[in-house]
Parts: structure tokens; C-alpha cells; sequence
């Protein structure tokens, strides 16, 4: 079956395309899962809802990888390894981003020839979402 957005589709309990995503510079394919009923076909809604994600891809990679940064080497650090700060900064590396985006974009290209995702529409909208909110709150209160 062909879809206007998804383009060749098959069902598989639930519908399945195949799409490239560039993550950090990175073109993979990836499984894209739709969960509908056969006879139900996709929604409006999941085709929307892709759309939107694939608009803002590019800025939800960055976001994410801030994030994860940030919790890194802010966060995380708190909560192992040694309480002297001076002996902290000997055990934990801080990351840089370009350094993350390196690391990231090595192990996408390992894994290149055997991945693949699965993604489901729904989740990664709500994920989407969940995340939106967390960086507008960490913005509304000056931690990003």
C-alpha cells in the first residue's frame, strides 16, 4: 500500500515504512511502525504527527543532546564517584558537544549495517511532547 507521507507501507501488526533520518550528520534507515488496525488504515493524525517531528528534527536532536549533556555533566556526577571535588575531577571527563556528536555518529555508523528501529508513531509524538515541555520549563527556569 502506498501512503502519501509514509510512501510504501506494509502491515505487519501495524503499518511499517521504511524512512531515512539523519541523526548528527548520520543518514540511517530506519522502521517506522504506525499502530493501526488493518482495516482502520492511518490517521490524519499520525501522518500530522510525523510531519511535525520531521519538521523539527534538527532542533529536537540538539535539544536532546543539550539535555543529555547538561544531565551529565551536571547531574549525574553528583551521584557517583568520590565526594572530594578535586578527586571528582580527576574521575569524571566532562563532554563537550562536539565530542558527544562524534562519539554519537561513531556508534550510528557501527551499527549502520545491522540496525533497525522501530519506531512507534505514537510514543515518539508523546516523547516528542514530553520533551518540548521539559526544555520550555528548564528555559522558563534558566537552567538551559
Amino acid at each position: 500500500m502506498f501512503d502519501e507521507i509514509f510512501g510504501e507501507v506494509i502491515y505487519d501488526y501495524g503499518y511499517v515504512a521504511k524512512k531515512e533520518i539523519t541523526f548528527w550528520g548520520n543518514t540511517q534507515e530506519v522502521e517506522v511502525r504506525i499502530g493501526a488496525e488493518e482495516d482502520e488504515g492511518i490517521t490524519q493524525f499520525q501522518r500530522d504527527t510525523f510531519e511535525a517531528l520531521m519538521q523539527n528534527w534538527e532542533e529536537m536532536q540538539h535539544k536532546i543532546a543539550e539535555a543529555i549533556l547538561q544531565y551529565y555533566n551536571e547531574e549525574a556526577k553528583e551521584s557517583y564517584g568520590p565526594d572530594d571535588e578535586d578527586e571528582l575531577s580527576k574521575w569524571w571527563r566532562h563532554l563537550m558537544q562536539n565530542e558527544f556528536f562524534e562519539k554519537v555518529g561513531r556508534i550510528l555508523e557501527q551499527t549502520r549495517s545491522n540496525a533497525k528501529t522501530a519506531v512507534n508513531l505514537s510514543m515518539v509524538y508523546a516523547y516528542y511532547e514530553i520533551g518540548k515541555n521539559i526544555i520550555e520549563e528548564w528555559e522558563n527556569y534558566g537552567i538551559l
